[in-house]
């Protein structure tokens, strides 16, 4: 039974709201929490520059990632680049994530549950993205 552009328009849109949710919350965690970088991930910048740095990256971008997303969700005609998008950024997050737990033999508890988060969101997304681009649900 084919599916109607309906349904994978609304696949699409959740696919993408829940990718933009949770980049947003976790952007805002770090931006509310920074100390939880040093703590849950054993990151301890020395200096002020590298603070910035951490801020920026999981605070900034994260919730600059979550807003397009979200925009992505909610514009009509924007959720097939979304898509592919969300695919893409969780597709290399996968790939970077296990080639440096490889070298740095790294496949602990938060890694794992990383790597599983990216894979789903990200298998999703390309799921969903194939889904309108053969099914022309565009």
């Amino acid at each position: 039974m084919m599916a109607t552009t309906q349904t994978v328009a609304w696949v699409a849109r959740g696919v993408l709201a829940v990718t933009s949710i949770t980049y947003l919350a976790a952007g805002v965690y770090c931006l509310a929490r920074p100390d939880a970088l040093r703590t849950g991930l054993g990151l301890t910048p020395a200096h002020a520059p590298a603070r910035v740095e951490l801020m920026a990256v999981y605070g900034g971008l994260e919730i600059g990632l979550g807003l397009f997303f979200g925009l992505c969700a909610v514009v009509r005609g924007w959720q097939t680049c979304g898509l592919a998008a969300s695919a893409l950024t969780f597709g290399a997050l996968v790939a970077v994530r296990l080639v440096g737990a490889s070298v740095h033999h790294a496949f602990g508890g938060q890694t794992l549950a990383f790597l599983a988060m990216e894979c789903v969101l990200g298998a999703a997304a390309g799921v969903a993205w194939l889904w309108r681009v053969l099914g022309r649900g565009a």
